[in-house]
C-alpha cells in the first residue's frame, strides 16, 4: 500500500455515513446521549446491568445482563416508557427488553469421580454368583463385572 493512501481512523470515521445522513461519530455520541438518559431512569441497582441496545419503530431495546435482571426491569417498562413520552428528543411508545449474558469465566468443572472398584471380597462373591446363574448372559455380565475388582487384594 502506498502511502498517500494512508489516513487517519477519525479521518476515515468522519467520512463514513449512516443511514440517516449523519456521521458515525455523531449516531454514537447520540446513542451515548440516549443510554445515560435511559440508565439515569433506572433505579441504582439496575443501572450496571443495563445497556441500550438501539429504538426501532419507536420500541426502546434495552439489553440485560440476566433473566431476573430482565424480569425487574419489565416491571419498570410502563414507567419508563411514560417518562419517555415527557421526553421531546425521542419517540418510545414501548420498551423490549432482551438478555445477552456477559462473558464471565467459565468455573472450573468438578474433578472427575475415581472409577469404583470392587473389593476382592466383592469380586469373589460376585464370580460364585456367576457360576449359579443359569442365564448365560447374565452369567458373563457378572463375570465382567467381577473382573474389576481391585487385582492388589486378590490373591
Amino acid at each position: 500500500m502506498k502511502a498517500a493512501n494512508i489516513q487517519s481512523i477519525g479521518r476515515y470515521l468522519r467520512g463514513i455515513e449512516t443511514t440517516g445522513g449523519a456521521s458515525l461519530r455523531q449516531a454514537l455520541a447520540a446513542h451515548s446521549t440516549l443510554e445515560q438518559r435511559l440508565l439515569a431512569r433506572l433505579p441504582a441497582p439496575l443501572r450496571p446491568h443495563c445497556r441500550l441496545g438501539r429504538i426501532r419503530d419507536n420500541t426502546l431495546i434495552v439489553i440485560v445482563d440476566s433473566a431476573a435482571w430482565a424480569t425487574r426491569l419489565r416491571f419498570l417498562s410502563a414507567q419508563l416508557v411514560k417518562q419517555f413520552a415527557d421526553d421531546d428528543s425521542v419517540t418510545v411508545t414501548k420498551l423490549e427488553v432482551r438478555i445477552q449474558p456477559q462473558n464471565q469465566p467459565v468455573a472450573n468443572p468438578p474433578p472427575a469421580r475415581p472409577v469404583a472398584r470392587l473389593s476382592a471380597e466383592n469380586a469373589a462373591l460376585i464370580t460364585s454368583l456367576a457360576r449359579t446363574v443359569g442365564d448365560e448372559k447374565l452369567s458373563r455380565a457378572l463375570q465382567r463385572l467381577a473382573g474389576r475388582g481391585r487385582r492388589s487384594d486378590r490373591s
